[in-house]
């Protein structure tokens, strides 16, 4: 037992080391912890409407981790059962800081689902908040019968627009759940086109790249998973059959919201087949020099798809045993099924296909912005349109050396 206790404390010794050598370096790329330094006050203060409109406090940023353990990213496995509060008000880039109390938001650290794959808590916790975010911009002008055009900018400088078009014909209750989808997809397009700009070599958090975790196997299925989360709170606790909320009001009360992903977050963990931690730690170290190896990622996974373009959840094999991860079961039946998911291209909404409700234009203003309209086949100053250019610009990822 006493072994133990001291494994257990090296353990946490150097885990601790390795945050503090984290911090020291987010520090010296201008954003330190807890004092957040000047480049990511103007994320924090980007993540909402353009300056000229802006309407609402954007949520705060927490800082992924690598689905694997590296001296720049310390390993941590969760209990599903055991993630604190949500607050689109989040605690800190880094975590949940030490002396927090019981019940504060887990902002950092992995787990493992079995039908998901690696999720990574901060990831999926930015999904659900971006999602909300977008949702209280556009769901009160979809009250609206005129078109209306919405500048957004995410936690990077390009800009989005969106335009609205809601069919005259539709009803509060139709207007309502084309709110929830729209804002998924938009929260979604934004979460995907962050991956892109590190791919292409941007540094959000100045001198620091991001570039080897591009695409890293665990983002886009901690995107969708917080997306769909989001999408499926809003719908009960968002409607608004009366058409009370006036464009640019308040759409539902944050402590509202908190409280319900609070309770719903664990509920679809188990549903994806969430394990142990220990079991999640076997996992990850199973995949050593298959999915990963010496602090990078060998498995990217590249979804820009929208419309239709399904992403495949990637399973390990199931560790033999707890502990003893070079042993994997090579039966089929290891593991549930993997989930397949997709935005449904030929929903329709009031009779009309919800790809027509809304359109989205990205303006890249990051210093990798010609190169990534090079790589999608936009020239000059055009803007980038997803639905459009997105398939050129996959093609062409794809066919790039990985970062």
């Amino acid at each position: 037992m006493a072994s133990l206790l001291r494994s257990s404390l090296a353990t946490r010794s150097r885990r601790g080391f390795r945050l503090l050598l984290v911090a020291a370096c987010l520090a010296l790329a201008g954003c330190g912890y807890p004092n957040r330094g000047a480049t990511l006050d103007r994320m924090g203060a980007s993540l909402g409407l353009a300056p000229e409109t802006a309407a609402f406090d954007p949520p705060t940023l927490r800082l992924g981790v690598m689905p694997f353990d590296a001296w720049y990213s310390p390993w941590e496995a969760l209990d599903a059962d055991a993630l604190g509060n949500h607050r689109h008000e989040a605690a800190g880039l880094l975590g949940t800081p030490l002396g927090s109390p019981r019940g504060a938001e887990v902002s950092r650290g992995i787990l493992y689902t079995q039908r998901g794959g690696f999720l990574d808590i901060a990831h999926l916790r930015n999904a659900v908040d971006l999602t909300r975010f977008v949702h209280r911009q556009v769901a009160p002008w979809l009250r609206e019968d005129q078109p209306v055009t919405l500048e957004m900018l995410a936690a990077e400088p390009d800009l989005y627009r969106v335009t609205l078009t809601p069919p005259p014909n539709a009803t509060p209750g139709e207007r309502d759940a084309a709110a929830v989808e729209i804002a998924g997809r938009i929260a979604y397009l934004m979460t995907t086109w962050h991956e892109v700009l590190t791919w292409f070599g941007y540094r959000g958090l100045g001198v620091i790249t991001e570039r080897p975790s591009a695409f890293s196997y665990d983002d886009a299925p901690s995107h969708r998973v917080g997306v769909e989360l989001a999408m499926a709170v809003l719908r009960e606790v968002a409607p608004d059959p009366l058409g009370a909320r006036e464009p640019g009001g308040e759409e539902i009360d944050g402590a509202v919201f908190d409280a319900a992903i609070t309770a719903a977050l664990p509920r679809r963990l188990h549903a994806l087949g969430v394990v142990a931690p220990a079991e999640a730690t076997a996992r990850m170290r199973a995949m050593e020099g298959l999915w990963w190896d010496h602090g990078r990622p060998l498995l990217r996974v590249v979804d820009l798809g929208l419309d239709g373009s399904p992403l495949r959840a990637h399973l390990t094999p199931r560790p033999a045993a707890v502990g003893e991860a070079s042993l994997l079961l090579a039966r089929a039946d290891a593991a549930p099924a993997g989930v397949v998911w997709d935005f449904d291209p030929t929903l329709r909404i009031a009779g009309v296909p919800l790809r027509d409700w809304f359109g989205v234009a990205i303006e890249p203003r990051s210093f990798e912005a010609a190169a990534i309209r090079h790589a999608a086949g936009v020239s000059g100053g055009e803007p980038i349109r997803p639905r459009a250019h997105f398939p050129t610009l996959e093609a062409a990822l794809l066919a790039m050396p990985v970062p």
